[in-house]
């Protein structure tokens, strides 16, 4: 784990707790509209602990249902149950550890995504003039992609079907703001989302990978998206 990863996630725990602190002295004064706009923030602090932790380990969200059903399983009233009963709840408990310990293992054999360095090659090959744009394909099933161009050493990104993507809720409004927030703005009667980049070397190739990463990790859940996301292009543009 990079220790950068490891501070963001150490700081996201720090606000987990000092929201839900403040959120118990405000229900206890019974100030409860503050705590309702704490609750919102508090939601979304987790939303991001969860991404981060996922990224640490890829079986994150599994593991911890098991260990939930596990923790429920031990704290249940044994005395009441007969021998067959608490054999039968000893024995699942033993099948879970030996599922978490089955998903640490995979976690440490498993292959690093690919798609980083097809970006990079890609980038390259836009900046280089051997294509003249390539699709973000952050959904193929729902047709939701991020069209990047190299234009006069401009780079422009588009997410087209943006009241599509509304009225079929592949987006909330709350994702858009955030989209926005990155630079983006609205065009063609609020149906696409656009960004403008200077590009004409290679170190400033970082910027549009950040922006794609933010697209990936922050609007969406990046595990709902496995499978999903991916790089296409045409040699000698389209």
């Amino acid at each position: 784990m990079s220790s950068k990863l490891a501070k963001l996630i150490a700081h996201y725990e720090a606000e987990d707790a000092a929201l839900t602190a403040q959120i118990d002295e405000c229900v206890s004064e019974m100030a409860y509209g503050m705590a309702k706009r704490l609750t919102k923030g508090l939601f979304l602090v987790r939303e991001q602990l969860q991404t981060l932790r996922s990224l640490q380990d890829k079986f994150f969200d599994d593991k911890r249902q098991m260990a939930h059903l596990r923790e429920l399983l031990e704290e249940d009233d044994r005395n009441k149950w007969s021998d067959y009963r608490r054999r039968y709840l000893l024995d699942s408990i033993d099948a879970l550890n030996q599922k978490i310990e089955a998903l640490e293992n995979a976690q440490k054999s498993a292959p690093k995504n690919p798609l980083p360095l097809v970006l990079q090659d890609v980038l390259r090959k836009l900046l280089a003039g051997e294509i003249t744009q390539f699709y973000f394909v952050i959904d193929k099933e729902q047709n939701l992609n991020c069209v990047v161009k190299l234009v006069c050493k401009t780079l422009i990104m588009t997410i087209p079907e943006i009241r599509r993507h509304l009225s079929e809720d592949l987006f909330q409004k709350r994702q858009i703001r955030q989209i926005i927030s990155f630079g983006f703005r609205l065009y063609d009667h609020k149906d696409k989302l656009m960004l403008f980049l200077p590009c004409s070397c290679q170190e400033e190739i970082s910027g549009v990978k950040t922006v794609l990463a933010q697209l990936v990790f922050e609007v969406f859940y990046f595990k709902d998206l496995e499978g999903k996301t991916y790089v296409r292009y045409f040699e000698g543009g389209e």
